[in-house]
């Protein structure tokens, strides 16, 4: 009891004048959902309600807290802090309860590959080794014909009608389907040594709902459910979720819904408020920015996105964040305007991290930004393509082929052994492939995943090092490593920079049909062309928060400031110039341009 005693003391003192962090902390609701934006201390406060669970005896022996991520990846960054600061923590206080057996880190696949390995032989006795299983895209009846030259139409149709349904988070279709979807998996691909993405879910779900023994066994054994990026969650991850929670189960589910960004690929609309009606969970939202706090224009920025994001045209906000914007002539001029930025950056923080970020890496606009960099001889890192774009996706696909061809003559994860693995992957596209911007930043990528293994990930266990490995190439996870390359710039999309972070930002091309996209607003906006946000009945809210989502995550990259641009003429798709206004996000009520 004196060891709680000192701990509460401890924690209060670390935390003073934070009211909603310690709430979060020493709460005894059982289960809470933490509205927390970036730079708000939400790790900290995490590693902290871990901390004091433990001591508290919240989580007795035998039983488990499971925190679950969207990535492994991320999911491996909180073991690390967990296993770092946890100890010190309790040591602090005199307690040395022990961590590491108390809790589970992993993301949703590597749960459910946990749970088929040792119980998916009541459905196929191959998920009982189903490390060996290659894993592949079902998503498109082309991707599946790579892997199943012979497959029926019928069977493909199930297949891609899932994922459809999946993406376009069709609750109600996706539980007609499903049992349809596990049937073509067992019988059809399965026995061919192949297991798709979903299925991998799929079937872990079907394990749980028929088998309520197992169910029940780890209702008991994760006493505690932590869900981290709670926003991201899609519909069968969120349907894992509602099968691993008891009656008794406490509930932890941490995250931002104005950083949901994932829409397009199933994460679910309006997750927070259902799940605190659902799931009865008290929210709480925490109000102090730690990132920003020594920023005032920036901390004032962050905050009007969000209350324009609570209420359009919002009454409260009161005073403007003066931002460093210049608009430009044309999208040369614009090149060289970033040039300029980048130059008086470096010559003012010579180490500075400077990221450029932009909604698309593809339009002509960004590839003409790439050649006055280029003729400028300014060295980047390219960072412009997607989880899904599809060479970085077949370029991690090759990586699994290989690395599951390796692992059957060497179950054990070497320095040696990933050495072997890079210099295969280079080989194979020194001589069949060839090389571009996309795979020679995917190999620096994963050379420097390979060198973290024994860095970042040396304590982990060789088991955890091949989990580890086959779910960062199954799920794309390699621009994960992004924030490790030795560049001081790196050029990336918002989408490809979430969760990461630099000194500096920039954000060019913000103007109509860029961001906001044509295709989600600015095609079906009335404003008559003069670009001020006006949420009618012409454009669903849940469009325009998607697309405010992605320019918020843009803003929130940035550690010291960020600087906007954009071009008074767009390059169009068939090198055409035309006139465009300047986005509506850049005037939205509370920013103003620096005059």
């Amino acid at each position: 009891m004196d060891n709680i005693i000192k701990l509460q003391k401890s924690l209060s003192d670390k935390y003073e004048g934070d009211e909603k962090q310690l709430e979060v902390i020493f709460t005894d609701e059982p289960r809470i959902l933490v509205n927390a934006p970036a730079g708000y201390g939400k790790t900290h406060t995490m590693v902290s309600k871990i901390a004091y669970m433990i001591a508290s005896n919240q989580i007795p022996n035998p039983k488990r807290l499971l925190a679950l991520t969207f990535s492994l990846n991320a999911a491996y960054k909180i073991k690390k802090d967990v296993i770092a600061q946890v100890p010190t923590i309790l040591n602090a206080t005199g307690n040395n309860s022990s961590t590491t057996d108390r809790i589970k880190v992993t993301n949703y696949h590597g749960l459910c590959r946990h749970i088929l390995k040792l119980y998916g032989y009541k459905i196929d006795k191959k998920l009982s080794q189903i490390e060996l299983l290659e894993n592949f895209d079902d998503s498109t009846n082309e991707k599946i014909i790579i892997h199943f030259p012979n497959i029926s139409q019928e069977n493909s149709a199930v297949l891609t009608d899932f994922n459809a349904s999946v993406k376009e988070k069709k609750g109600l279709k996706i539980n007609e389907q499903i049992d349809n979807y596990n049937k073509v998996i067992v019988i059809e691909i399965i026995t061919h040594g192949k297991l798709p993405y979903n299925a991998i879910i799929t079937l872990t779900i079907k394990l749980l709902k028929e088998f309520k023994n197992i169910r029940l066994f780890y209702q008991e054994l994760y006493c505690v459910l932590l869900v981290d990026e709670f926003q991201d969650t899609n519909i069968l991850s969120y349907w894992i979720l509602t099968l691993l929670i008891g009656d008794k189960t406490k509930l932890i589910f941490l995250g931002d819904e104005l950083q949901r960004i994932y829409g397009f690929i199933g994460a679910y609309d309006k997750l927070f408020s259902n799940s605190v009606e659902r799931l009865k969970l008290k929210e709480i939202k925490l109000t102090q920015n730690y990132r920003f706090r020594n920023n005032a224009d920036m901390l004032l920025l962050d905050q009007n996105i969000r209350k324009n994001a609570e209420k359009i045209d919002n009454q409260t906000i009161i005073n403007n964040a003066i931002i460093n914007f210049t608009l430009c002539d044309n999208q040369e001029h614009e090149a060289q305007n970033i040039i300029l930025k980048i130059d008086d950056i470096q010559n003012k923080n010579p180490l500075s991290k400077i990221a450029i970020l932009v909604k698309s890496g593809k339009n002509r606009n960004t590839l003409k930004i790439i050649e006055v960099l280029q003729q400028n001889n300014i060295s980047f890192f390219f960072g412009l393509f997607t989880d899904d774009d599809t060479e970085y996706t077949s370029f991690t696909n090759t990586c699994s082929s290989i690395f599951s061809k390796l692992l059957i003559g060497n179950s054990l994860i070497t320095k040696k052994f990933t050495k072997g693995l890079l210099k295969e992957v280079t080989t194979f596209y020194q001589d069949k492939i060839g090389f571009n911007s996309i795979i020679d930043s995917s190999l620096k990528l994963l050379e420097i995943f390979c060198n973290k293994l024994f860095t970042e990930f040396a304590s982990s266990k060789n088991e955890e090092k091949i989990g580890l490995i086959r779910e960062t190439f199954e799920n794309n996870n390699l621009r994960q490593y992004i924030e490790y390359v030795d560049s001081n710039v790196i050029f990336s999309t918002i989408h490809g920079a979430k969760g990461l972070e630099w000194d500096f930002v920039i954000m060019p091309d913000l103007e109509q049909n860029i961001l906001p996209f044509y295709f989600a607003s600015c095609n079906i906006c009335k404003s008559n062309n003069n670009c001020k946000i006006d949420i009618s009945s012409n454009i669903p809210e849940n469009i325009f928060l998607e697309e405010l989502s992605v320019f918020y995550v843009g803003v929130t990259r940035a550690r010291k400031n960020i600087y906007f641009s954009a071009s008074k003429t767009q390059i169009y798709s068939n090198g055409k110039m035309g006139e465009k206004n300047v986005s509506c996000f850049l005037k939205l009520k509370g920013i103003q341009f620096k005059v």
